[in-house]
């Protein structure tokens, strides 16, 4: 197939030829992070823990990384001096103008550990001090899973890429990740390590929804097409009709 015309990826010739290849991941500014409050989910009001949430204070710098769905990115906050980190979710912004996220692990648990997060990725107050209920996740994998859902979501808006093989773009996120980890030696491999674990039928069905809304998304705008013409073709066929 040839180059992709939208930035972010490009098609690959065959599952033995050229891979597709995909963009650098998304651009992280250097900043920093916010406070917190959690509140669990489940359970009724009155047993629910409050915390409050700090709206000014120390800031700690976040990257900015992709999120599953693709709405709002997700912050994630790598723990200093460890192989550990947090990532965050987006759940609403104060009226003050700062926005409020939630730890994606203690989600899961069904508690809210909230921090306030300013210019984007500043957290107001040390993400690593909440009272989380879960424990942090691994860099390296939390890093891998937002490659993936990143260039999952650039395949599924690349026109080039409908008739792409889903192991074909595996074998192209695979070389993104390789292409885009770190410099360090020891990280890149254990990113590679765990894309590759579990094997190409782990992220099959993930790839393949991706596939499918391009292949619905070039439907619809075909189905448009054909709508905006048909007006057109009764208009000259009546003109013909009457002259």
């Amino acid at each position: 197939m040839d180059e992709a015309a939208v930035p972010g990826v490009s098609a690959g010739e065959s599952d033995s030829g050229k891979n597709t290849t995909l963009s650098p991941p998304l651009a992280s500014a250097e900043v920093k992070p916010t406070t917190s409050k959690g509140v669990p989910e489940t359970g009724p009001a009155a047993l629910r823990r409050s915390f409050h949430i700090s709206l000014c204070g120390q800031l700690y710098p976040g990257v900015i990384e992709a999120s599953k769905r693709g709405v709002h990115p997700v912050i994630r906050y790598p723990i200093p001096g460890g192989e550990f980190c947090y990532a965050f979710e987006q759940v609403r912004t104060t009226k003050q103008g700062l926005v409020v996220y939630r730890c994606t692990k203690c989600k899961k648990s069904g508690t809210t550990t909230s921090i306030a997060v300013q210019n984007g990725c500043e957290f107001i107050g040390d993400p690593a001090s909440l009272p989380h209920v879960c424990t942090p996740l691994k860099n390296a994998q939390d890093k891998v899973t937002r490659m993936v859902y990143q260039s999952c979501q650039a395949i599924a808006t690349d026109p080039q890429l409908a008739q792409a093989k889903p192991s074909q773009l595996w074998k192209s996120i695979a070389q993104f990740i390789d292409d885009n980890a770190p410099n360090d030696e020891a990280e890149r491999k254990m990113m590679l390590k765990h894309f590759y674990r579990s094997g190409y039928k782990s992220r099959r069905r993930t790839i393949a929804r991706a596939a499918a809304k391009l292949h619905e998304s070039k439907l619809r705008k075909g189905s448009d097409t054909r709508d905006d013409a048909t007006p057109k073709v009764r208009k000259t066929a009546m003109k013909n009709c009457s002259s």
